[in-house]
């Protein structure tokens, strides 16, 4: 160190590095370059949720000075289809994974408790469910070697068709997209036909008559065009799909404790953040719907007492199909919202 006129002189690049020490910004150079992979079910990363969690893996890189990474994928990018994500992340081959509840119900039979029909009606009610469920999603993850770290909400559900529906109670075979069967049940229970595929499908579906409308919600219709197919959105306000952001066990406690702790930080505001823009994805997305020329209707009360009514079976039927488990994940999301 020199002095110049009665000053000290420092080096720019200790400056630089106290700079960065100071901010918190720079990563231990001890600690190791660590890349995970996290597929995710969507089809884009314009999509709101994948955007949500693309925020999350670029949070955990800039706190660790990218030396833990977290690369983000779409639908089948990986070769893996969505039902396998449990098992791939059992084994190692990922170490995250974003995991619909619905599309994961093959592996986990009591996740689709968040699909009983009208069990759900709002973000609200989601979170409550949620919560009252998690401890049994812990329990059961683990028997897999995994563990979730995050849980969100999507959009309300909406059915939306190519044609005028006169009663949505008796829909006289009309072809509808479902994504798993708890939706499949929904959907013959009050007359139709479902056609099990992913929203990436629903376009040229519709175009070929595979299909002639589709369960799902407003941002997922935008993400693939169909509103241009689809002029009729019945705002029925189905259960919203839930999904959790989960790790394999053996991954996440390899990881330096510091990355640990970022990991876990990182997660709890992803889930504040995931609760907060809901409700306004959804209504900019509807906003967008009416723009396009699509025409939204929300059912009299009278016509969704009649679906009501056709649908509520469901829920006993599928509590008894799937066994204990399944069972008690529902007491425990009807007591949650004060049902009997």
């Amino acid at each position: 160190m020199r002095r110049m006129d009665g000053l000290v002189w420092v080096p720019v690049m200790v400056i630089f590095v106290l700079f960065m020490v100071g901010s918190g910004e720079a990563a231990d150079p001890r600690l190791p370059k660590i890349t995970w992979q996290l597929p995710t079910t969507e089809a884009s990363h314009e999509d709101w949720t994948v955007k949500a969690i693309d925020g999350f893996a670029e949070a955990v890189a800039k706190r660790t000075g990218d030396n833990f990474k977290i690369v983000v994928t779409l639908g089948g990018e990986l070769g893996i289809k969505r039902e396998e994500l449990p098992r791939a992340l059992a084994s190692g081959r990922i170490q995250a994974a974003s995991l619909p509840a619905g599309h994961v119900a093959g592996t986990f039979p009591f996740l689709n408790v968040y699909g009983l029909p009208f069990l759900i009606s709002s973000l609200e009610d989601g979170l409550k469910v949620g919560g009252a469920v998690q401890p049994i999603t812990e329990r059961e993850f683990k028997k897999l070697g995994i563990a979730p770290i995050a849980f969100f909400v999507m959009t309300p559900v909406g059915l939306w068709s190519r044609t005028e529906i006169k009663d949505l109670s008796a829909m006289n075979n009309l072809k509808v997209r479902a994504w798993d069967e708890s939706t499949s049940d929904i959907v013959k229970a009050l007359g139709g036909i479902p056609v099990i595929m992913p929203v990436t499908e629903v376009y040229t579906a519709l175009q070929r008559g595979v299909i002639q409308a589709v369960l799902t919600g407003a941002p997922a219709m935008l993400n693939v065009s169909a509103q241009e197919l689809c002029k009729f959105g019945y705002l029925v306000n189905l259960a919203p799909a839930c999904v959790y952001l989960a790790y394999n066990i053996k991954a996440f406690e390899t990881l330096p404790k510091e990355y640990q702790n970022i990991l876990l930080e990182e997660a709890k505001k992803f889930e504040k953040h995931m609760v907060e823009i809901q409700p306004i994805e959804d209504n900019r997305s509807l906003e967008k719907m009416r723009k396009a020329g699509v025409t939204l209707i929300t059912p009299k009360p009278d016509e969704m007492s009649r679906v009501k009514e056709k649908v509520k079976p469901l829920w006993q039927k599928w509590a008894d199909k799937n066994g204990p488990i399944a069972a008690e994940a529902m007491k425990a999301a009807t007591a949650a919202l004060g049902m009997k």
